[in-house]
């Protein structure tokens, strides 16, 4: 008996299986018949209305832009190349639109209310970078499924790894702090085609970095060991181009990020200013009476050597077209300097002790004192000393 009421709701579960997914192959056939994503309605071409379906997803063209809502969630700041003025970044963007074309009653279709598709098969706003450093898309996004509810809501999901270009200033190197952003605005829409909005308020005073939990762009943030977030911001614009008549809109996220700088002072400035140390107290040190003592000259030379290399270092860090040298380079400059000038003290304190013990500097000393004791004798010994 339990078997059998067992075996019967197996065929039950299965039936109800197989009819759902023949009801949303019914729907999706009775969605995608007509649907074309490919084009959009203009205003120079009058078309009937068994072809609306065959562009943007509105039925009537003068009902305004297609609005659509963004949420941009600051991932990680996952790498800052100094050298290339770049900054890779990882995010993940949530679109919201209406699509007019793909609505359905939930009674004719099983009472389905939402169905996920793949998101080539629907029209959808061409969402960029603008401020992208590199344009291989593909290799950086991930493509995901679009949830569509049966009152017409598109929902998108992506997750992207972007390189954006920034301005990056490296005068206070290593304790600077840059400021950049993403810009985030249709590549051929124009504002009389779509507009753009923020899914919260945008942002007219700095953000509480620390207390994240009102703040959705910053819930799933991942704190960098390097660059510490210390603002962000974001706004709506609309610019307008030479070229159009129409503006076009924009979200631009502004971000703050500010260097820990504790790697290179323990790894850079602090060793570099015991080897300076170290150099300034070896031309302190008693000089030998009777050996050359030639070890403080190979002490300045080595240590002149290694701060030469350690600016390599810091060098590859900076790039090349630097309108400034950092803070971190004077002080090299200056390290260098104060080394390079205690080695030559000491080199020529060196060629003095060198002379003395040759005798050189004695026996002219022995000299002028056997005549300045000659003058104060009479003249008749005088011309006798000679």
């Amino acid at each position: 008996m339990k078997n059998s009421q067992l075996f019967l709701r197996i065929l039950v579960l299965q039936w109800l299986i197989v009819l759902g997914w023949s009801q949303q192959k019914q729907l999706i056939k009775y969605l995608f018949r007509d649907y074309h994503k490919e084009l959009r309605l203009s205003r120079i071409f009058r078309a009937t209305s068994a072809d609306l379906k065959l562009f943007r997803p509105v039925k009537d063209e003068s009902s305004g832009p297609t609005n659509v809502t963004v949420q941009l969630y600051f991932k990680q700041i996952q790498k800052v190349h100094e050298n290339d003025q770049i900054i890779t970044l990882y995010c993940w963007i949530e679109e919201y639109w209406q699509d007019e074309f793909l609505m359905w009653n939930p009674e004719d279709f099983g009472n389905i209310k939402s169905l996920h598709v793949p998101s080539e098969m629907i029209w959808k706003p061409d969402l960029l970078v603008y401020n992208n450093a590199n344009m291989n898309i593909k290799e950086n996004e991930m493509q995901t499924n679009v949830q569509i509810e049966h009152t017409g809501k598109i929902s998108l999901f992506r997750a992207i790894i972007t390189d954006i270009t920034c301005d990056l200033q490296m005068e206070k190197f290593p304790y600077d702090q840059q400021i950049c952003f993403i810009m985030l605005a249709s590549w051929s829409y124009d504002g009389s085609q779509i507009m753009l909005n923020t899914a919260e308020q945008p942002t007219e005073t700095p953000l509480d970095i620390k207390n994240r939990t009102n703040m959705a762009i910053l819930n799933h943030y991942i704190p960098n060991m390097e660059w510490k977030l210390v603002d962000f911001r974001y706004r709506n614009n609309l610019k307008y181009y030479d070229c159009c008549p129409n503006p076009y809109p924009d979200i631009s996220y502004f971000f703050a990020i500010k260097r820990n700088p504790s790697y290179y002072l323990f790894t850079l400035i602090i060793p570099s200013a015991f080897i300076t140390i170290v150099t300034v107290i070896g031309f302190f040190t008693p000089h030998s009476s009777t050996g050359e003592n030639t070890e403080k000259v190979s002490l300045g030379v080595t240590a002149l050597l290694s701060l030469a290399i350690i600016l390599m270092m810091v060098s590859d860090k900076l790039p090349a077209t630097s309108n400034s040298v950092p803070l971190l380079g004077q002080y090299y400059i200056g390290l260098i300097f104060i080394m390079f000038l205690a080695t030559y003290c000491t080199t020529f304190t060196l060629g003095i002790q060198m002379q003395g013990n040759a005798n050189i500097i004695f026996e002219s000393v022995t000299l002028s004192a056997d005549i300045e004791k000659c003058a104060k004798k009479k003249p008749s010994s005088y011309f006798l000393f000679f």
